[in-house]
């Protein structure tokens, strides 16, 4: 009796009366099974629990329930980072922004001069592109103190389009000069 099963592709080269009882054994199984499939059907069938590894960042996870809760899973989480990046991108975009502003200010408050010699409102605009300069300064060091996101990558997955048929007639699949088989069935004798 064995508590522990690793299977690599079980729903291969099985037909559907075998893929069901493949999945009413693993069901009725007690013990602890490691499935690696691209099934995602037999997957949503048979899973309580999945195992992830990240490709990009080699992070573990575990999800609790089926494998279709898994894909909602990823694909809010992936949502979520792009959402933070993009609102981060835009504040950059924004402190990048008021620090230019800044910067100009201070370079035409400190060219700036008055036809009629009149140094104290000179010495007030000159003081003003100081403070000027000193804040895009403060600003500025906003964004190198800010932890930065990684851009996050797109995981696309691999979408089959599937469309609806009208079945017209009595024959749900019709093939003409198949050959079904291994090996030697697909050698002309």
């Amino acid at each position: 009796n064995p508590n522990f099963l690793i299977l690599d592709e079980p729903t291969n080269d099985l037909d559907l009366l075998t893929l069901n009882v493949l999945e009413d054994f693993l069901e009725d199984f007690k013990g602890c099974l490691i499935i690696v499939s691209h099934d995602r059907r037999f997957l949503d069938n048979v899973t309580q629990k999945v195992f992830s590894i990240d490709r990009e960042t080699r992070h573990f996870k575990v999800i609790n329930g089926k494998f279709s809760h898994f894909l909602e899973n990823e694909e809010r989480d992936e949502k979520r980072k792009w959402e933070l990046y993009q609102a981060q991108q835009r504040e950059i975009e924004r402190i990048n922004v008021i620090v230019e502003q800044k910067k100009q200010d201070a370079e035409d408050g400190s060219k700036w001069e008055r036809s009629d010699n009149d140094k104290m409102l000179q010495g007030y605009n000159r003081n003003k592109s100081g403070r000027s300069l000193r804040t895009a300064k403060v600003i500025g060091n906003r964004l190198k103190r800010m932890d930065m996101l990684d851009k996050p990558i797109l995981k696309n997955l691999f979408n089959i389009p599937t469309y609806e048929f009208k079945n017209e007639g009595n024959s749900e699949i019709e093939a003409k000069h198949l050959v079904i088989g291994r090996g030697k069935a697909f050698k002309r004798q």
